[in-house]
Order: C-alpha cells, then structure tokens, then sequence
C-alpha cells in the first residue's frame, strides 16, 4: 500500500521543528497522520508541544486514551494502530517498524543513535512499490535536501 517512505535524518534539526510542519503539510492535504512515539511520557510531551509550538498556530490534535480518538486529524500513539484512519504515519523514536508499510506515506526520523537501523531499513525497501527519499539537513543553510 506504501506509496512513499521519508526517511529524515536528524543531525543539527530537532523533531521539534520537524514535526508540526509536517502534520500541517498532512492537514492541508486533508489526510490524517499517526504519530507513534516511544511511551506515555513522550505521548503527553508531544500533546502538550504541539499545542504551544506557535503562538498563531493551531494543530488539532489528540492523544490515544483521551477519547475521540477517531475523530483527531492528528493522533499522538504509542502503537501503529491508526484508530483516527490516518493514511500517514510518523515514526518518532527511530524505530523502523515494517507495519508503517500499510500506511500510503511514512515519515521516519531518526538521529545517529539510530543511523545504523535506518541503513538496514533503506536496504529492506529498495524493492518496495513506491518512493523512498533520505532527507539530510544542510549545515549551512538548514534547508533539507534530498540525498537519494
């Protein structure tokens, strides 16, 4: 079912930079995104982070375990099941999971704790019916370019 897997590669970036724009870019292309990260704590983290990240902005959100989850265009799990429906996913804690693979994009970051991991996912996918891009943040600049 994947259609495109991003594999961003956090160096100098925080995910906290990453991440909102991300679920905007998601909204506005009225698909709906499942953040998975790691526990209960990085859960309430995020829940609360993605209220604040800009004072004029706002991302509705919500968390598995707070009710209505179905309902949130952006639901915050630490599990690969997409109770909102969401056709995009997430993966926040460097952790490749092959079951992302049922969602049409995947959005997986990860820093150099993790580079070796996502080295061994880049391989698994080369075969993959879809897209696969490596994201690298230029140093000087601090745009993302795409590496492959």
């Amino acid at each position: 079912m994947v259609a495109r897997v991003d594999f961003y590669h956090l160096l100098s970036a925080k995910l906290e930079n990453i991440l909102p724009r991300i679920a905007e870019k998601t909204l506005s292309s009225d698909k709906k995104l499942l953040v998975v990260v790691p526990d209960d704590q990085q859960a309430r983290y995020w829940d609360d982070y993605l209220w604040r990240y800009e004072d004029t902005s706002f991302l509705p959100h919500g968390r598995v375990g707070d009710g209505d989850e179905a309902e949130h265009p952006v639901l915050i799990s630490t599990s690969l099941e997409a109770v909102n429906q969401a056709s995009y996913i997430a993966l926040t804690d460097g952790l490749w999971r092959p079951e992302a693979l049922n969602f049409e994009r995947v959005f997986y970051f990860f820093d150099e704790i993790a580079v070796q991991q996502a080295r061994q996912a880049w391989r698994s996918l080369k075969n993959i019916d879809g897209e696969c891009h490596y994201w690298k943040q230029d140093e000087q600049t601090g745009q993302w370019k795409a590496m492959a």
